[in-house]
């Protein structure tokens, strides 16, 4: 996404957070059409178009958030076929996560809704990865958002019938 760099208050916001910059304009463009019915713009398309571009970044955030926790739960789950691979998608998911929400501060009050969505498509994901029967893994995450970011923390092994 280009950066613009004159504009003020909003291109400053822009560059800041751009979530909280198309939310913004979404608000701005539906009192625009509400005002100007008239103008010679296609603003419902404008209005759907920038309100993608804000929930395409809550779906990266959502996205990571899936990634990790899978890796996390089998890190957990499956401890005997741990692999680098695993470990590195781990570091890259929280690396991914952190930076999306230092270039958009404004989705903060989404984490906790998008973590627990995300836990449960990785929990399915995981089950059908590692031949684990769904009952295996919890049905809420057994990571809090917190750890599951911290760069230092990585889950003991489950113990068994848990």
């Amino acid at each position: 996404m280009p950066r613009s760099r004159e504009g003020g208050a909003l291109a400053d916001l822009y560059e800041r957070d751009f979530y909280s910059w198309t939310r913004a304009q979404v608000r701005a463009l539906k009192k625009l059409a509400a005002t100007r019915p008239n103008l010679d713009l296609d603003l419902p398309h404008l209005i759907e178009e920038v309100e993608d571009m804000g929930r395409e970044q809550l779906d990266k955030l959502a996205s990571a958030y899936r990634v990790l926790l899978l890796h996390l739960l089998k890190w957990r789950y499956q401890p005997e076929a741990r692999s680098a691979s695993w470990r590195g998608s781990i570091v890259e998911h929280r690396r991914r996560a952190l930076r999306l929400i230092q270039q958009n501060p404004g989705m903060k009050p989404k984490r906790p809704r998008l973590f627990a969505e995300a836990y449960e498509d990785a929990r399915l994901q995981a089950a059908a990865e590692t031949g684990l029967p769904l009952e295996r893994l919890p049905q809420t995450s057994p990571f809090t958002l917190e750890q599951a970011l911290d760069e230092s923390y990585w889950p003991e092994p489950a113990e068994e019938g848990r």
